[in-house]
């Protein structure tokens, strides 16, 4: 039978991360259905594993992953019962990988037991960074002795492997303190360790600072040096760089992580996860679809789900699309790019019926071997060393695109595991170019020099940090304000985190002042008109209290009332708070 993996979404955390667009929801822990969402997960499997037996498709599966979110905060018992259905649904290699992503904040030594008690073998621990300073920038909840604790008492449990992951690139930051923390993260005891560079997506708290310029970018050249000094230091500590972003020691490689990368199929489970499966016993073709992002809706759905595998139409998919042969190899030969071994083109292709020796791909790739982009050894297509600093550049062309350079969308909807926000690559090559960040490029075309208003929110964002933005309490708030959609709720968390700037470094701290700002930047979004603060005095006295607060919480909660009460009224000159 041939291998495959599971992954299981968990999509609740306790604050979302800026630069984070997985589908995860802030919550309080106390909220979470433990027990109604494993169902929900099982009721799924069951119902796609039916499916599988009557399309006469067979896998073994060699690696579960529970990624999120912050799979730590689900109850053991209740990851447990999802797992053992898995094994019983499921053919299971011997040595199954069971991975769970674990938050510094949510994982200790019992909890570690716990998991290790009910199947998990490995864990995958967000750290992030370990200095406070960067945390704090990242949105983490976790300080660095938390990071390092959790760690600790992971190896200490009976997990038999542990991985964790480092975020490089940022602002500000000396590359040689990027290795310096490489070094101490590889030198705690840990099998595996990713690091990433910082990288912006659209949709998130930093993407959409990027765009106006407001977010403070490290520069390539330093970000480059980052890259090659932590490679180096861990290569000489044991670790193999075996992927762009990922260092194992010997047999520690993320096996779950491979299987995607070597473009296997997977099952995905849960709220917002994405599975891609072949859909015949050939196995040529494969269908790629996404389950509901709203988690009450996907455990309505998942409970009273039908038996069968996922279709363009069958009322639960968010996102569904059918991949022929062609597309799955020019997936295939981006993600295995990204491995230090390459891999072999030709047992890459024979099995989905394509002929990989096109004549136009096949100039391409000629042309990136003259340009010491790429290594063609036979079969074997690898990037050198040197060039994995522009792998993305390299993959795309290598990939045979079509003419009209369309590159394989590989999971662009794709939100499977992100390791403490780090380590999966998952089929999602929508991760930006290694070493450079598009929306960086576009910002620089239109501005040649940041303006002193950027210059100005730079050093305020950065003051704010060190004054101690609570950033977690904003996002707590935001996820409690019910009424607003997905735009409304996005815009209220950037502009808490814009207020909790003003409150903490005291400028334009007045209440005139920041209604004037909080009316500006309302008015230029659309939600609501600028005389609804600037002419309302019930709601100027209510931001002036706020203020007096001392909390961007408070704001929020205030804002978001009003940005409800216009929702339902618009076409009132004033509106007046409740309460």
């Amino acid at each position: 039978m041939k291998p495959a993996s599971v992954y299981v979404h968990f999509p609740w955390c306790l604050a979302k991360c800026p630069y984070c667009d997985f589908t995860s929801y802030a919550t309080k822990p106390e909220t979470i259905p433990h027990d109604r969402y494993a169902d929900a997960v099982i009721h799924e499997l069951r119902a796609r594993v039916a499916g599988l037996r009557a399309a006469g498709v067979e896998y073994t599966i060699g690696t579960v992953f529970f990624g999120g979110g912050t799979p730590s905060l689900w109850k053991a018992e209740a990851l447990g019962r999802v797992l053992a259905a898995i094994r019983e649904e499921l053919p299971t290699a011997e040595d199954l990988e069971v991975t769970a992503e674990c938050n510094p904040t949510s994982l200790d030594r019992d909890h570690a037991d716990a998991l290790a008690a009910v199947g998990v073998n490995r864990a995958s621990i967000g750290t992030q960074s370990l200095r406070e300073e960067e945390l704090k920038f990242l949105g983490r909840l976790h300080d660095s002795a938390g990071a390092s604790r959790a760690v600790a008492d992971a190896l200490a449990s009976n997990i038999s492997r542990v991985s964790t992951d480092l975020i490089f690139g940022l602002a500000g930051q000396d590359p040689a303190d990027a290795e310096l923390q490489a070094t101490t993260i590889a030198e705690s005891g840990v099998g595996h360790l990713s690091c990433y560079q910082l990288t912006i997506e659209a949709g998130t708290r930093f993407g959409e600072l990027a765009k106006v310029g407001r977010l403070p970018m490290a520069d390539d050249g330093r970000v480059a040096e980052a890259f090659l000094r932590i490679d180096a230091a861990l290569e000489a500590r044991g670790f193999r760089h075996y992927e762009i972003s990922n260092y194992a020691k010997p047999g520690q490689e993320a096996r779950h992580n491979l299987g995607y990368w070597r473009g296997e199929p997977y099952l995905g489970l849960g709220c917002g996860a994405v599975g891609c499966l072949e859909t015949d016993a050939v196995g040529q073709v494969a269908a790629r679809g996404r389950n509901p992002i709203d988690p009450a809706k996907y455990m309505q759905l998942a409970l009273d789900l039908p038996t069968g595998l996922p279709t363009e139409r069958d009322g639960f998919s968010a996102h569904f699309e059918v991949l022929d042969g062609e597309t799955r190899l020019r997936e295939r030969i981006m993600l295995g790019l990204r491995l230090a071994d390459g891999f072999d083109l030709r047992a890459a292709a024979e099995p989905l019926g394509v002929d990989p020796g096109g004549r136009a791909a096949t100039g391409r790739r000629k042309k990136l071997v003259a340009q010491g982009k790429l290594v063609v050894d036979g079969d074997r297509l690898t990037i050198p060393r040197p060039g994995w600093l522009f792998a993305d550049d390299t993959a795309a062309p290598a990939d045979g695109a079509n003419a009209t350079g369309r590159r394989a969308r590989v999971g662009e909807a794709s939100y499977a595991p992100a390791e403490g926000g780090g380590e999966q690559l998952a089929p999602r090559i929508r991760r930006k170019r290694t070493g450079r960040t598009p929306l960086r490029k576009i910002h620089a075309k239109k501005n040649k020099a940041p303006d002193s208003l950027a210059a100005k929110a730079v050093a305020e964002r950065a003051a704010a940090a060190h004054a101690g933005v609570a950033a977690g309490e904003i996002d707590s708030k935001v996820a409690a304000q019910g009424g607003l959609d997905g735009k409304q709720r996005r815009y209220l968390r950037g502009l808490g985190h814009d207020l909790a700037v003003i409150l903490h470094v005291g400028k334009e701290g007045t209440t005139e002042g920041v209604v004037a700002a909080c009316a500006k930047a309302l008015q230029q979004h659309e939600l609501v008109k600028a005389k609804v603060l600037q002419e309302c005095p019930e709601d100027r006295h209510a931001v002036g209290e706020a203020l007096a607060s001392g909390t961007g919480a408070a704001l929020v909660q205030v804002l978001g009332r009003t940005i409800l009460l216009y929702k339902r009224h618009p076409k009132e000159p004033k509106i007046r708070l409740p309460g």
